[in-house]
């Protein structure tokens, strides 16, 4: 069962004032709903954190509820800002590396496939050592090779 957390933001058009009456009764409408508010430094913006097991959704009258009490403990008018649900447990998005294999690093430096070989192999070069390597398929991360190809470029030109 995943579990979803479910922000809503609120803006209050004046800041809103810290007082013990306030702090307590807004202390105990938060466990009572199970909820978590918090303010920015400014005191005119609440985000609202919302944790649930399962696949219930807030529906926009439970966002409208919250709303309302949050407006009649703190005694301002408060306009809704954002409200989104997310699956904390879903996996975050995987970010694939670009890669290059031989074939592309030779058409990128121009060189036969034997040069390029000597150019990653020989320590001299300081070619950047390859991310996979499995039978004959050998990848590098294309922005280490690009980094290293403007370098060597440099380098060849000022021995020129």
């Amino acid at each position: 069962m995943p579990t979803l957390l479910t922000r809503y933001s609120l803006q209050a058009s004046t800041p809103i004032e810290e007082t013990p009456a306030t702090t307590g009764t807004l202390s105990k409408w938060e466990a009572e709903n199970r909820l978590n508010i918090t303010f920015d430094s400014s005191r005119t913006h609440i985000r609202v954190t919302l944790r649930r097991e399962g696949f219930l959704l807030e529906t926009d009258s439970f966002l409208a509820k919250i709303q309302q009490d949050l407006e009649t403990i703190l005694e301002k008018n408060l306009t809704p800002r954002a409200a989104y649900t997310e699956d904390i447990d879903a996996p975050q998005e995987v970010r694939i590396p670009r890669l290059y294999g031989r074939k592309e690093i030779q058409e990128l430096l121009g060189l036969s496939r034997q040069r390029v070989s000597r150019i990653q192999n020989e320590p001299k070069y300081g070619f950047p050592s390859p991310i996979y390597t499995q039978g004959h398929t050998v990848l590098w991360k294309a922005k280490e090779v690009d980094i290293w190809i403007t370098r060597y470029r440099k380098n060849r030109k000022q021995s020129s």
